[in-house]
């Protein structure tokens, strides 16, 4: 096999399940999962305003960011 690499992606996505822990949850996995040299670890921005209420749209909630 020829020399393979894995891409970690964090994305961190908590507005969906509507629960900040889940963006914490991701963070942390992040962390405790082993990564060799060879992987890269690449970052989804995820908008952290908690104490934000999320819209309601189409009956779904937060809708608009997920």
């Amino acid at each position: 096999m020829k020399d393979q690499k894995t891409l970690r992606l964090l994305l961190p996505q908590w507005q969906g399940g509507n629960n900040p822990n889940y963006y914490f949850g991701g963070e942390l996995l992040a962390q405790i999962v082993p990564a060799s040299a060879k992987d890269k670890l690449r970052r989804v921005p995820v908008a952290k305003d908690f104490d934000k209420a999320l819209a309601v749209e189409d009956g779904v909630k937060g809708s608009k960011v997920l």
